[in-house]
């Protein structure tokens, strides 16, 4: 367990999320398994924060936010050529939206009601899916 902390050190995660209940949590465990966290409250604070730190691994976006909506920040990314992988954290969609977020650009779908663990092993394998498929191309 230790030498995959060590591994997950250099990781930088950024949280979309206007619930800063589900925020804080899904920080703990991440920071727990040794992930670097941020957090943002909307689409247009994540988008400043990604323009300025160019060390994010992984955003992990709300489906729906004030401000900015989550397709709206996937397409501002892409518009910039920023190649960070999104994933959508939500609750209740089922196949066929799913289906249609990764068609629009997004990485993965995360959904928020599963346990702190599990949430965790979900992120570890979109890291390691996307470090693949980046190193790809």
């Amino acid at each position: 367990m230790i030498s995959e902390r060590k591994g997950n050190l250099a990781k930088h995660i950024l949280m979309v999320d206007d619930k800063s209940i589900f925020c804080y949590s899904a920080a703990v465990a991440l920071k727990k398994e040794g992930y670097r966290v941020s957090t943002a409250r909307n689409g247009n604070d994540a988008l400043e924060m990604i323009l300025r730190d160019r060390t994010i691994d992984l955003v992990l976006v709300d489906l729906l936010m004030p401000n900015m909506l989550s397709e709206e920040l996937v397409h501002a990314i892409g518009e910039l050529a920023i190649a960070t992988p999104i994933a959508i954290i939500s609750t209740w969609l089922d196949d066929e939206q799913i289906s249609e977020l990764i068609k629009k650009g997004f990485a993965a779908f995360i959904d928020k009601q599963v346990e702190p663990q599990d949430f965790v092993k979900q992120v570890k394998m979109i890291l390691q899916y996307c470090c693949k498929e980046n190193a790809r191309e």
